[in-house]
């Protein structure tokens, strides 16, 4: 019923790229249509390609496609979602039958929240496996628009857009196992405003691309220019030149500077004396103090957390700081062993609303504004790359329809090296007032922030740096378009309000050790920087 009465024909939609008017499928003579419906994809009625879902129990389920009878492809995953509406089709024109799969998570009503999901068969017999959100789907909706061999897809998306609700058409073509955006090439996105009666008005183009975009129209486009970047490089230069660290060699009494909010360099003596500091302590018995510290350090003790694969999945240290406060620098110092397992989620700062003396779940879970929003500065698997992972209420959905944590610097260059010490800071500045995007979030590796194309890319705020969202990555670009800026919260309640030092390892080989070091963590008011190796220069 959606498909007919609330979502226009993908036929309707389709432009002829000869004379860009759309096509009138009324109006054609039979050879033109004959010809245009050669363009649609033909479903193989006898096809030697088969699946089938099974429920494996306690929540696991496993999709089994086989190829004359021999099974090709297996995927296990806990609570799978319910697929429905497939077709065996060749879409990427390789003569090769693929399986294309609507799917739901379990939904109701509209059914929204759906995708497309597609198992592209290689020449070696196995598959690759591509999502697309789209809350429509039918053959239809797969149509080669310019002829040329290679089949687009029509995807139809129900999002808001100011006060209105509005479907969203987006073009896209799969190829070499890829899928890849052509909306331009194709005179998309367009929209149409969501009615429960038919309706075929298409928005102005302007506004199609707003909508797809996420801009509102109170909001007018942000534009840089190379003075706005020099003065972005000017503000961190001036930020790190007057570091809260340099009036404290090795950090020796840096807990009782003013601007200092909380302190840990574990030279309390005992890991039950470390605890009594910290307000949840998770698998205590893989920390130990250890006598390696950075290079400069006052101390005589870090932490070490040894993890052991297939024992847990690592341990943390969490705790509040209270009462809140609208902008903070996190200070570490962290060492990875050069054999340590690819990490999955570490080190967090964020706030709760109310603040709890425990860290809060939420994964792939957009916030709604008023009661989180966290980010993480992580070393991201087995690329060992620095970069964000932030969650807050302006996130963008992930290619399975979940609000996975987003990232932002993107520069495998931003290496996290193993085997050395390395002083990592993060800053974060709530949005004031709550309805502006002029939140930000800062990071520095051993000092500096990162720069790379003539722009610094490891500083997020209103206006900077210039780049392009792909799903949930921001990819800088100095062609691209500015940063809108952070809306973390929409009550002033929500504030930063906690500290999580976490290692979270899910994918070590039975028995792996991995180690990872501690030390020097320290919150403030102002930039911290890195160790101060000597005395104080006097005013």
């Amino acid at each position: 019923m959606k498909s007919v009465l609330l979502c226009i024909s993908v036929s309707l939609l389709i432009a002829n790229v000869v004379n860009g008017v759309p096509v009138d499928y009324n109006a054609l003579s039979e050879r033109e249509r004959k010809v245009q419906e050669k363009r649609h994809i033909k479903p193989w009625e006898y096809a030697p390609i088969s699946y089938e879902l099974v429920q494996m129990g306690g929540g696991s389920d496993q999709l089994a496609i086989r190829i004359e009878g021999e099974v090709k492809y297996i995927e296990k995953k806990q609570y799978y979602p319910y697929y429905s509406q497939h077709i065996v089709a060749d879409i990427d024109g390789n003569r090769l039958a693929d399986l294309i799969f609507k799917y739901w998570p379990g939904s109701q009503g509209l059914g929204l929240g759906c995708g497309i999901v597609v198992y592209l068969q290689r020449e070696n017999g196995n598959f690759e496996k591509l999502t697309l959100p789209a809350e429509r789907f039918s053959p239809e909706d797969i149509f080669d628009i310019d002829g040329d061999g290679v089949f687009e897809i029509v995807t139809a998306e129900l999002v808001k857009y100011q006060e209105r609700n509005y479907w969203l058409y987006r073009c896209w073509h799969i190829k070499d196992y890829k899928i890849t955006n052509v909306d331009s090439k194709f005179e998309f996105p367009r929209a149409i405003w969501f009615t429960f009666k038919p309706n075929r008005k298409l928005v102005d183009n302007q506004t199609a691309r707003k909508i797809a975009s996420g801009i509102r129209e109170s909001e007018p486009e942000i534009e840089v220019s190379e003075k706005d970047f020099r003065r972005t490089r000017n503000k961190v230069e001036s930020i790190v030149r007057n570091a809260l660290a340099s009036k404290y060699r090795g950090d020796k009494g840096i807990g009782n500077d003013p601007d200092v909010v909380f302190a840990e360099n574990f030279e309390e003596g005992s890991l039950q004396a470390v605890k009594s500091r910290w307000e949840s302590v998770k698998n205590i018995e893989i920390m130990s103090l250890s006598r390696d510290v950075p290079p400069g350090s006052a101390g005589k003790n870090s932490l070490l957390m040894t993890h052991i694969g297939g024992k847990s999945t690592g341990g943390h240290l969490y705790r509040r700081l209270l009462p809140g406060y609208e902008k903070l620098y996190v200070r570490f110092y962290v060492k990875f062993d050069p054999d340590c397992s690819p990490i999955h989620h570490f080190f967090h700062v964020g706030g709760y609303n109310p603040p709890t003396p425990w860290p809060q779940g939420g994964a792939g879970i957009c916030p709604v504004g008023n009661e989180r929003f966290t980010t993480g500065v992580e070393p991201f698997g087995r690329k060992w790359r620095w970069d964000f992972y932030s969650y807050w209420m302006g996130m963008r959905s992930s290619p399975d329809n979940k609000s996975w944590g987003h990232d932002f610097i993107n520069d495998e260059n931003l290496k996290a090296e193993r085997g050395k010490w390395i002083c990592v800071e993060l800053m974060m500045k709530m949005n004031d007032p709550v309805t502006e995007h002029n939140g930000q979030q800062a990071l520095w590796i051993d000092g500096k922030p990162w720069s790379r194309d003539g722009q610094i890319i490891s500083y997020f705020g209103p206006g900077f740096p210039k780049g392009k969202w792909v799903w949930d990555s921001f990819i800088p670009n100095p062609e691209g378009t500015p940063f809108e800026g952070f809306q973390w919260r929409s009550v002033k309640e929500l504030k930063l309000n906690f500290l999580w030092v976490l290692l979270y390892i899910t994918k070590a080989p039975l028995g792996h050790v991995s180690k990872v070091w501690f030390d020097d963590v320290v919150v403030a008011k102002k930039y911290i920087g890195p160790i101060n190796l000597f005395p104080p220069v006097s005013p």
